[in-house]
């Protein structure tokens, strides 16, 4: 099966859209995922006793590291999901817009011919 020019546009930028969201989603996941830790291992070190012990701050670093990795063990599927469902509805709109096209062009044809 022969691709048109159409079809073969639509597959590169579907293959460079699901490459850049993945990375893109990825990134922003993996940045959610440090300012979460942060944040619980600020409020870690701020509630306990000062001056903070250093097993006290290896335990709330320890707490902030497991919540970090918990966070990010997901997260490539769900960048890739993110990235691959709204191709079937981009390539369903992309074809009702060139038949659109197509049969409003046909109508202008028969008008001039007549």
């Amino acid at each position: 099966m022969r691709l048109g020019r159409l079809q073969r546009l639509g597959l590169v930028i579907s293959v460079l859209w699901v490459l850049i969201i993945t990375m893109i989603s990825y990134r922003e996941g993996a940045l959610l995922g440090h300012g979460f830790a942060h944040t619980l291992y600020l409020e870690c070190i701020h509630t306990t006793e000062q001056p903070i012990s250093d097993a006290d701050e290896d335990k709330c670093n320890n707490r902030a590291t497991e919540l970090y990795n918990i966070d990010t063990t997901n997260l490539l599927p769900g960048s890739i999901a993110a990235a691959l469902i709204p191709l079937p509805f981009a390539w369903l709109l992309s074809y009702l817009v060139l038949l659109t096209g197509k049969w409003v062009m046909r109508g202008k044809r028969t008008e001039i011919s007549n």
